[in-house]
């Protein structure tokens, strides 16, 4: 039996600018320290829902440090809100901040985690991405 070999797949990165203005759900979100070619960083490590697009994104790291505090600093398990980009100090990027969703937005991604999102009795949060973008099942 002879076995395929094949391209390495595209990664399926949430790409913040992308979503700018969009209502964003972290699901699951911890924080992370991880070593990158800029020296040592947090990332939130969550699942990502786009309730404007109907897409997700598992195991994903987010970065920034404004946006981390924001995502990783609530205690429940699912945290919305609108990707906006702040001011840029001369020579830097601008951030990306998370501004608080209004009670439709948030409306619209409880009926969106209802659908996708479950928690097991174990706590273990299951989020249903084939249901957005036809990816694997997830666990976090």
């Amino acid at each position: 039996m002879t076995i395929k070999v094949g391209q390495p797949a595209e990664l399926n990165r949430f790409d913040k600018a992308s979503h700018k203005g969009h209502v964003v759900a972290f699901v699951d979100p911890h924080p992370e320290q991880m070593e990158t070619a800029f020296g040592d960083a947090e990332a939130a490590a969550c699942g990502v829902i786009c309730a404007t697009c109907n897409q997700g994104w598992p195991d994903q790291r987010i970065f920034g440090a404004a946006l981390v505090p924001r995502i990783c600093g609530s205690p429940d398990p699912v945290v919305a809100g609108v990707l906006v980009e702040g001011e840029a100090k001369p020579g830097r990027n601008a951030p990306w901040l998370l501004d608080d969703a209004d009670a439709d937005d948030l409306a619209d991604v409880q009926a969106l985690v209802d659908k996708v999102v479950t928690q097991l009795a174990s706590g273990r949060i299951v989020v249903d991405f084939d249901s957005l973008t036809g990816s694997a099942q997830e666990q976090f």
